[in-house]
């Protein structure tokens, strides 16, 4: 029920209420004091007033409690760490401690879990889940490959993520029930990575390099039916769908710097949203996809922002001299 409604049936009740003061004599007959009548009526008008701000308040989601949580790495205590903070970039403290690299930190669509990457090498990363508090974690894909760049289906199922397992850097997924891995591209020569999936399980954003310049794609969830979206001499990569599914954030260095776009998500209405001396990259979507987090080294070092979706109201979440990246948002 909408804000709208809400008003529309606390005023019929306000109504009914008049009606049944004025038609019930035996009530009125029985009251004695007429300021009693009065006194009920202000009564009666103050909390009608109160339950319509109260619901304008609810609709419009002002009033509530901001209880989203940003994962990120960072490597201001040595190595890098997956850490936590509040969307407003408070309380941020550190959820693993591990002498290995963890890297880009994802929340499972129901934020019980996260998955993310553990280097065990330079050249070898293995996907890994732990609880959402950061115990329990355990190897989901593992093997001298890298696997790295992962991304849920929205039943909490799967993940794809791009690997380098067969010799090209394709794109799989993984079951996360039995570890089962599909293998969904397979191009001799090509790049394809940094997969996203559409809200809606049906699709799977991508970069890729197959046109011999940096574009990104859009396929089926079985892999099939790939669709080129972006068409530009500039790097089009890092793919984000929208929460509703409707629009893809991006990186382009289309205007030749790399900044943050948006269009929507058959690839038309491409907008710039961020306009910079320096790089911003690795957007991500607030749950509710009125804000975008992302990663800026507009202060000589890399931290995180965020700002609406329309690129305005900038604000700078992390300050620490260290480097924080790769935001994910629950």
């Amino acid at each position: 029920m909408n804000h709208s409604e809400i008003n529309n049936l606390l005023a019929a009740v306000f109504l009914n209420k008049i009606h049944m003061l004025k038609t019930s004599r035996k009530y009125i007959m029985n009251i004695k004091n007429k300021k009693i009548i009065l006194i009920i009526g202000v009564l009666f008008i103050l909390v009608l007033s109160f339950g319509i701000f109260s619901a304008n308040m609810i609709a419009s989601g002002e009033g509530q409690e901001d209880t989203s949580t940003i994962a990120f790495i960072s490597n201001r205590d040595g190595n890098e760490e997956i850490y936590l903070m509040s969307s407003d970039g408070s309380d941020q403290h550190r959820l693993t401690n591990t002498p290995k690299d963890e890297e880009s930190p994802m929340w499972s669509p129901d934020g019980s879990r996260i998955a993310y990457v553990l280097r065990q090498e330079r050249w070898n990363c293995d996907l890994w889940l732990m609880d959402a508090g950061g115990t329990g974690a355990e190897p989901l894909v593992t093997g001298p490959a890298n696997d790295f760049a992962c991304s849920w289906s929205p039943d909490g199922r799967s993940l794809v993520f791009a690997s380098n397992r067969d010799g090209d850097l394709e794109i799989y997924i993984v079951n996360t029930l039995d570890g089962q891995i599909t293998q969904l591209t397979e191009n001799t020569g090509i790049i394809d990575e940094l997969p996203s999936w559409s809200p809606d399980g049906k699709f799977i954003a991508f970069t890729t390099d197959r046109d011999r310049d940096w574009e990104i794609y859009k396929m089926s969830a079985d892999g099939t039916e790939p669709v080129r979206l972006t068409r530009s001499p500039g790097e089009d990569i890092m793919p984000k769908w929208s929460p509703d599914g409707s629009q893809i954030a991006f990186v382009s260095g289309r205007d030749g710097n790399m900044e943050i776009y948006i269009m929507s998500s058959d690839g038309e209405d491409i907008r710039r949203i961020t306009r910079n001396a320096v790089v911003d990259y690795r957007p991500c979507w607030s749950p509710d996809g009125r804000q975008i987090a992302f990663v800026s080294i507009r202060n000589e070092n890399s931290d995180i922002y965020v700002m609406d979706a329309d690129g305005s109201h900038i604000t700078r979440l992390t300050t620490h001299t260290a480097e924080d990246t790769r935001p994910d948002w629950r």
